[in-house]
């Protein structure tokens, strides 16, 4: 191993910022001990090579520490190997069909898996893996371990695919359990993620959070509302990121430029969009209903009066209490029957029909002058311009405190 050991300690050093790397012939040295099987069948788990390759990583980091590394390149390149503190967080990674072992490193770098690339491409070739990884995409975790992330690439095992379908008008949290519960991901880390991470769409900047505080104070979940409700064909055992992120791209999709474009000519924010489609949802019994429902609705946001009373509201705050701290604010912040205008943020995830509802409520003359809306126990919606109207309404059809 002497004289490939020296070039890939060469081509090493070039890589940290040494001296220029010059490829030189190989010497023939002839082996004088038992020739070690390198090669790895397809879908078989490699032969462990024992201690001898741990040694031989760590005499190459001392190596290097030596030849002016020194503490940085031991610490580093020990941490790295053995993943020693590192976070437990899935990623999934993508390895496409004839990928290099270089490609692969680089992906496990930009995914924050390893540190040095050239270091997983250093075990690879001392280890025989060089050559036997499999396409595929895996869930892996900074915490497995060079030998660990190589082995579960190398295997290439298939990953088994779940159908969900996520019904309109779902929470978070109810989101949340029902994936845990198909296997897709943990409910940890949906969490994690939703609390935690970032992602890349042009409206996610714009998406208020209770730190911005104002009439946004004590909202609960950034994302609620924006986790479109569809069916999906998820990967079991997925990270948190990799699932959100699918969910917020088909939002992303449904969400047209037609629509953008009304939004903006009505001087309407997505995010008070989302959050009237959400009330909607949750308060029309029918799709039908759902433009007549808004247009109350906007009309009592553009009334003296400017509280929307909606049970909705109230209920979303009910589910929430016994787990979420601070209760009284978040009392406040989502009970219409307590404080004016919207919301601080979605009560449930909308569906289409709803989002379109919010952008483009009913422009029917009737509609455009109530203020008052009640659904019976059959289905129907009975839509009332004053109190009094209203009241002798759910009288008559005994809905609500006179059913």
């Amino acid at each position: 191993m002497g004289g490939n050991f020296e070039e890939l300690l060469k081509k090493a050093r070039a890589e940290k910022g040494g001296e220029p790397y010059t490829e030189e012939p190989e010497e023939e040295i002839e082996e004088t001990t038992e020739p070690e099987k390198t090669d790895v069948p397809q879908h078989q788990k490699p032969k462990k090579k024992g201690n001898r390759l741990v040694r031989a990583i760590v005499t190459f980091i001392v190596v290097l520490a030596l030849c002016g590394g020194a503490a940085y390149t031991i610490i580093a390149g020990v941490f790295d190997f053995t993943a020693l503190n590192k976070s437990d967080t899935k990623v999934d990674v993508t390895v496409s069909e004839g990928a290099t072992t270089a490609q692969i490193a680089a992906a496990l770098h930009e995914n924050g898996l390893i540190d040095h690339p050239w270091m997983f491409r250093l075990y690879s070739k001392l280890s025989g893996r060089d050559g036997s990884y499999q396409a595929g995409t895996y869930s892996l975790s900074a915490n497995m371990g060079y030998q660990l992330l190589s082995t579960t690439i190398i295997l290439g095992k298939p990953r088994n695919t779940v159908s969900v379908t996520i019904p309109e008008g779902y929470t978070v949290d109810k989101i949340a359990k029902l994936l845990e519960s198909k296997n897709v991901c943990t409910t940890a880390d949906f969490y994690d993620a939703l609390l935690h991470e970032n992602f890349s769409y042009d409206f996610f900047a714009d998406i208020p959070d209770s730190a911005d505080g104002g009439v946004y104070e004590g909202r609960i979940y950034r994302l609620e509302g924006y986790l479109f409700p569809d069916t999906y064909e998820f990967y079991t055992e997925s990270a948190g990121k990799t699932v959100i992120n699918k969910l917020l791209a088909n939002f992303d999709a449904k969400v047209t430029p037609a629509m953008r474009s009304a939004m903006q000519a009505k001087g309407l924010k997505l995010d008070d969009v989302v959050i009237m489609a959400s009330i909607a949802q949750k308060e029309a019994v029918t799709p039908a209903e759902m433009p007549k429902v808004t247009r109350v609705l906007y009309n009592r946001l553009n009334s003296d009066y400017k509280r929307l009373e909606c049970d909705s509201t109230s209920g979303y705050v009910a589910d929430l209490l016994p787990t979420v701290a601070g209760q009284e604010i978040v009392s406040t912040a989502y009970d219409t029957y307590k404080r004016y205008g919207l919301p601080a943020g979605a009560i449930c995830n909308p569906g289409e029909d709803a989002l379109k509802a919010a952008i483009y409520p009913s422009d029917d003359s009737y509609i455009a002058e109530c203020y008052f809306f009640a659904n019976d126990t059959k289905g129907n919606t009975y839509y009332s311009k004053t109190y009094a109207q209203h009241v002798a309404t759910c009288r008559k059809h005994k809905i609500g405190i006179y059913g």
